[in-house]
């Protein structure tokens, strides 16, 4: 507008609606016409909680915020799995966005040719686990080998004569007498 009257309401506003569009959401500014930038979006959004799903209302440049800080949350525990892999193990922090934080519980695991365990995280060689079994006494022992300690197996094959002295997790000497 060229040479506006005096408006004292609004200075250097034709108080027609602003309707500038914002870079963070698609709400256009709904304030009459302003000089500089508009003010963050007020528009009132249901949004779900990182967690747990719950529905959230919170004011639109809230939900579009990269600062998870200012994104609202439910409040109550997280309890989302860990990346453990056991369901066991949940967060018991409030809820939150992003990931977890790691599993704290420590295991003991077991080597394939069953000689030597050692303290883990939770969850570790998980994907490398093999069930084996050997017997000892003629009483069968059982148990879940999650790496290769490297030594030779030395558990008898079926025939009872020959120890396997493979130092791989694939040791074909399953039911032998160890």
């Amino acid at each position: 507008m060229t040479n506006p009257g005096t408006n004292t309401i609004a200075p250097h506003s034709c108080l027609d609606i602003c309707s500038r569009k914002r870079h963070t959401c698609s709400h256009s500014c709904p304030l009459p016409c302003h000089p500089g930038p508009c003010p963050p979006c007020q528009v009132a959004l249901v949004v779900p909680c990182p967690s747990h799903n719950y529905p959230l209302t919170v004011k639109c440049h809230m939900s579009s915020s990269k600062q998870t800080s200012l994104t609202p949350v439910c409040g109550t525990d997280c309890s989302r799995e860990l990346s453990c892999g056991n369901m066991d193990h949940v967060c018991d922090s409030p809820c939150h966005y992003g990931p977890c934080k790691p599993c704290e519980v420590k295991e003991v695991v077991r080597c394939y040719c069953g000689k030597h365990d050692k303290e883990v995280a939770c969850g570790w060689g998980r994907d490398k686990e093999l069930y084996s079994t050997r017997i000892v006494d003629g009483v069968e022992e059982h148990w879940k080998g999650r790496y290769n300690c490297g030594e030779a197996c030395d558990r008898f094959f079926d025939c009872g004569v020959h120890p396997c002295k493979e130092v791989s997790a694939l040791c074909q000497a399953v039911g032998s007498r160890g």
